[in-house]
């Protein structure tokens, strides 16, 4: 049996997605406020979250959860997200492609 031929086509598309920006958040918490209350906000309020400081942040890649991870304090002291549970790489794959069809 051949081997089936390849398509260049597919494989050019394939790189350019792979070179595409996304954009990324880690959330570390959630709240509801009142329109009344954040026009209220200003220098050294609080706002409460829905989580503690235990709870994992959520990993979004354009608006969709990929991942739960945990802050870590790196050797320069800066902060860092370790992943604890990633969604399947099928998963994160057909979520992006929704978005763009």
């Amino acid at each position: 049996m051949s081997e089936p031929q390849k398509d260049p086509s597919l494989a050019s598309q394939l790189g350019r997605l792979m070179d595409m920006p996304m954009t990324a958040r880690l959330v570390l918490g959630k709240a509801e406020m009142e329109i009344g209350k954040i026009l209220h906000l200003g220098q050294g309020s609080v706002i409460q979250l829905e989580s503690t400081e235990r709870s994992p942040l959520e990993l979004f890649v354009e608006d969709r959860k990929v991942a739960s991870a945990e802050v870590v304090t790196r050797e320069n002291g800066l902060l860092a997200a370790r992943i604890i549970e990633i969604n399947s790489v099928e998963s994160r794959f057909m979520g992006l492609a929704r978005k763009e069809g």
